[in-house]
């Protein structure tokens, strides 16, 4: 969102969702904030995590240097906390990925204008140095000014980085691992090293392979720092033919979006007018009337109940209305893999239920606990950890309000750092029938 106008010509509408995305990811950003300056990963957590203070806090630091208003005293306040974590990191090799967490605490306190060169110093000559550690070092030594320090880091490292992806802790991936070193390339000038990574990127980002949402982040950002610095040559020009009415568009950046009416029956042609090659397609927007995705259970196990306020199982496919009464989702690890990290279980309701005003929900007895819970009108969305082979119960309590037939979308949970872990419950229609009555209104509500 911070670098859209780089990467694409959207209009001034998308510029002001953007905007308007920024400025309430500040405001949470801030409000997660602890007394000692680190950023807690959910609300009422009442302890920093590392990561999470860094990628967070690297955003409010850039988007302060975007003209965004980020309070002084958060500022400050983060700067204590990883100046402080900085000073006092000692490197250890059982800690996975210790001595990047350092490297990328000190290229954003670099970022921040506030660089640690002791440290900075301490963690180059720390023997063993993972690449990803290397290439952010080189980044914070050449923003500082010091490119020798950031070339004699670089000098030996290897570029050809074999795919994987890291489901927690640092979420890192061979595609972020890119993004760092095109940075780091673009910060040194060296132009044709950047243009062949930026090329790698391009490519992943362009496969339709699955991305998560660091490696996205990261990844669009570092292209937009490469435009910054290296503008596209050719300008990308096309007409587009539409009810016999022809429209010039022309762009330097990389995508230019064109909203179109939807109309089937339509004929719209395309013509290249410029001398690059243009890769066209059409992005069609709407809320379906019902999920046509079946149940699936991928490295996991996921089973959904329906009980009254009594215990006894109900059929939720026809509930009187006014009736009070509970969903439980269990999620089960099937004891495939290792422990499941950042874990989301996603429960919508039709909208003739509604969750109840208390809100509450709860874990059965062999349950582990979740970490946070997001309570809206429609849905609940449970984020856990879980352990191989344990199981975890979320119990939602609902009310049966409004008279007519809904859908009700699947339920899902996933890994949200791995694609291969996930489970579903396809959706379905359901009645909310009249108080004694066994007719039910013709009102239908498939918005949902």
């Amino acid at each position: 969102m911070l670098y859209i106008d780089k990467l694409s010509d959207s209009g001034e509408q998308t510029a002001k969702k953007a905007e308007s995305k920024v400025k309430n990811a500040i405001k949470r950003i801030q409000n997660l904030q602890l007394s000692n300056g680190g950023i807690a990963m959910w609300p009422g957590s009442n302890y920093a995590d590392d990561w999470t203070t860094t990628y967070a806090g690297q955003f409010a630091i850039e988007a302060q240097q975007k003209g965004y208003v980020v309070t002084k005293q958060f500022i400050n306040k983060w700067k204590s906390y990883q100046q402080n974590k900085a000073k006092n990191w000692k490197h250890n090799r059982t800690i996975y990925n210790n001595d990047l967490m350092q490297a990328y605490r000190l290229y954003t306190l670099a970022l921040a204008g506030s660089p640690e060169t002791g440290a900075m110093n301490r963690l180059s000559e720390t023997p063993f140095l993972s690449p990803q550690a290397k290439w952010l070092l080189a980044s914070a030594y050449a923003i500082t000014g010091r490119t020798d320090m950031a070339k004699r880091l670089i000098a030996k490292s290897n570029t050809d980085i074999p795919p994987y992806y890291e489901y927690d802790y640092t979420y890192g991936s061979h595609i972020r691992d890119k993004a760092f070193m095109l940075e780091t390339y673009i910060r040194l000038g060296m132009s044709s090293n950047a243009l062949t990574i930026l090329k790698e990127i391009a490519t992943e980002l362009g496969n339709n392979s699955w991305l998560s949402t660091q490696t996205a982040a990261q990844s669009l950002r570092a292209v937009a720092l490469y435009l910054s610095v290296n503008p596209m040559g050719k300008q990308m020009n096309f007409t587009l033919t539409k009810q016999n009415k022809t429209t010039d568009y022309q762009s330097k950046n990389m995508t230019h979006h064109v909203s179109l009416e939807p109309n089937n029956n339509e004929k719209i042609v395309l013509k290249n007018t410029g001398k690059g090659t243009i890769y066209a397609r059409i992005i069609r927007k709407g809320i379906p009337k019902e999920s046509t995705v079946p149940a699936s259970q991928n490295n996991l196990r996921m089973t959904v109940t329906y009980t009254g306020q009594d215990g006894k199982p109900i059929n939720p496919i026809s509930i009187p209305q006014g009736t009070i009464f509970i969903a439980t989702a269990t999620v089960t690890h099937p004891g495939t893999m290792n422990n499941y990290n950042s874990m989301a279980l996603t429960q919508i309701f039709p909208s003739g239920w509604e969750v109840m005003s208390d809100r509450f929900a709860f874990e059965s007895t062999i349950a582990e606990k979740f970490t946070y819970q997001d309570i809206r009108d429609d849905r609940v969305i449970t984020y856990f950890n879980l352990s191989k082979s344990k199981s975890i119960s979320i119990s939602v309590r609902l009310s049966a309000s409004y008279v007519g037939t809904f859908y009700m979308p699947m339920i899902y949970c996933e890994a949200m750092y791995n694609n291969s872990v996930n489970a579903s419950e396809a959706g379905r229609w359901v009645q909310v029938t009249a108080q004694n009555s066994n007719e039910t209104t013709d009102a239908t509500n498939s918005g949902k």
